[in-house]
């Protein structure tokens, strides 16, 4: 009867203790624990978890719930970010989460979470769904990873890893023309690439040291500038650099890339005055770097001004022309002329040297007349 009694108590005892255990377990889940988030790592959190280690709510993550990262993608270096959890997929009211970061503070103003570890997790259950913000900022310039985990009464899901950039974006490349280019016309398309949303400055210098800076340009939002006539000399070696800047900051300059524009640029054929616009096929086509392109100006028609000598109804006029460069996507590659011609036959030639290979299209201008040509580069 003693042993009886005896063992009737051990085993009242050792069930008090596993139920305490379980009730330890369960508040301390329902309070929220850390170090269960990173997917990706084979030792620890999660990751650790589907590889054989650590432990988690599990073994796999269930699909039913629904857990997303949202904000800034660019953070200035120790400027703090808002960003939002969001957990869905089931109404219930003990839903959780845990947030971690691969680098840098993580921290919360709302009640529901708490610092732990150095992660953010709930302070107790929370009804689902639900979305909270929480900050994070880092000082160290580079790319840093959000991780984080939800849990509905589905079970629980990761977040898919959001990615920052912390700091300004890397310098530009320069496209085009190529370093060291020569026969560049005079009015050249300026082509560089760069990260996604930055504006850019671009500047142009006949000094390596870009002092003076011949040409400014701040806050352009395309990767391409085409530089206007005029701006350029002929037979003129020039240097180009460009830069990015967004919330993150400015980005150093690009390498200093230069190009030498053309010998020549356009010379009037003379002959005949023409009576047409025209416009002629390039010669030689194709290419390989430069050809020679020829267009007309003709006298314009008029009223007979006895101070031309004209009979015919024609006058000695001017015409604003422009002759333009494009690809065969529309882009203008290159403007060889864009201003007033006195009637004549012109020719002006254009290199390609800092283009690809393809088809070009190319475009005469004046008034209401327009013809447009194709030419082949081929390299």
């Amino acid at each position: 009867m003693k042993r009886s009694m005896v063992r009737g108590a051990s085993v009242v005892v050792v069930s008090m203790l596993v139920l305490a255990f379980a009730c330890y377990l369960a508040y301390a889940f329902s309070t929220g624990i850390s170090g269960q988030t990173k997917k990706n790592s084979p030792t620890a959190g999660c990751g650790a978890k589907t590889t054989g280690g650590g432990s988690c709510h599990g073994t796999s993550a269930n699909t039913n719930t629904q857990v997303l990262l949202s904000g800034p993608s660019v953070l200035p270096v120790g400027v703090p970010g808002t960003f939002t959890i969001s957990v869905s997929g089931a109404t219930t009211t003990g839903g959780g989460c845990d947030i971690a970061a691969s680098g840098g503070t993580l921290s919360s103003s709302t009640t529901l979470l708490q610092s732990l570890n150095q992660e953010l997790t709930h302070v107790g259950p929370i009804a689902t769904p639900f979305s909270v913000d929480f900050t994070y900022a880092s000082n160290s310039p580079g790319t840093a990873t959000l991780y984080a985990n939800g849990k509905t009464s589905s079970g629980w899901n990761w977040a898919p890893n959001f990615s920052i950039r912390i700091g300004p974006p890397p310098a530009p490349a320069q496209v085009l023309p190529t370093d060291g280019s020569a026969g560049v016309p005079t009015s050249i398309k300026l082509v560089w690439s760069g990260v996604h949303g930055p504006k850019w400055k671009l500047q142009v210098s006949p000094t390596q040291s870009f002092s003076p800076v011949l040409l400014s340009k701040d806050g352009l939002t395309d990767t391409t500038y085409l530089i206007p006539e005029g701006t350029l000399g002929n037979n003129t070696q020039y240097y180009w650099r460009v830069s990015g800047s967004d919330t993150g900051g400015n980005s150093p300059w690009s390498t200093a890339w230069s190009f030498t524009t053309s010998v020549t640029g356009m010379d009037n054929a003379g002959g005949q005055v023409p009576g047409t616009y025209a416009l002629d096929q390039n010669w030689p086509n194709p290419f390989n770097p430069t050809t020679g392109v020829r267009f007309s100006v003709p006298l314009q028609a008029g009223r007979d001004l006895a101070s031309t000598g004209g009979r015919d109804g024609r006058v000695a006029g001017v015409s604003h022309v422009k002759l333009v460069v494009y690809d065969v996507l529309g882009r203008e590659v290159a403007r060889l002329v864009d201003e007033v011609k006195a009637p004549g036959t012109y020719d002006v030639r254009f290199d390609g040297s800092g283009l690809a290979s393809g088809i070009y299209v190319y475009r005469l201008t004046a008034g209401s007349f327009v013809e447009t040509r194709t030419m082949v580069l081929l390299k």
